[in-house]
């Protein structure tokens, strides 16, 4: 299905390996991807089962509870869990990673703005040693100034 699709609808693809299943060996999803269908993400599953020739495609939102609570009735085993729980683990895994670089963007945007009154504070600091270092040099050529005069 992924395969008839315009080469244009799929803006990226990312594949990773999966794992097979412990109570059907042969039931494997075979590639996960990322792909945007439409301008919506979209991940996609290819399942293979145990029997049958013809893969098949599983394709969801991009969020987790898509994958976790949808309908897997697409999917091999008849208790629908074998596959299913490994698309949902890789769903969880994959929006885990995307969770944790979006905290540490939010976070490093939230401390932005101390580290910019920081910066700005130290500048200010600095103005004032320069100023003052010019204030004692003015200090010290009059002192010479007075010195050379009084000569």
């Amino acid at each position: 299905m992924l395969l008839k699709m315009k080469a244009t609808q799929i803006v990226a693809a990312i594949v990773l390996a999966a794992s097979t299943s412990s109570v059907f060996a042969k039931d494997i999803v075979s590639t996960k991807e990322v792909v945007q269908i439409a301008g919506v993400r979209t991940w996609v599953a290819e399942a293979r089962c145990d029997g049958i020739d013809e893969p098949l495609t599983i394709r969801r939102g991009a969020g987790k509870d898509q994958w976790c609570s949808g309908d897997y009735a697409d999917i091999c085993d008849d208790d629908r869990l074998t596959l299913g729980g490994l698309v949902c683990e890789w769903a969880r895994s994959e929006q885990a990673e995307v969770v944790e670089v979006e905290t540490a963007k939010a976070e490093a945007v939230a401390s932005r703005p101390a580290l910019v009154q920081e910066k700005m504070d130290i500048e200010a600091a600095l103005i004032a040693l320069k100023q003052k270092r010019i204030d004692l040099q003015r200090k010290e050529l009059e002192l010479q100034r007075r010195q050379i005069s009084t000569q």
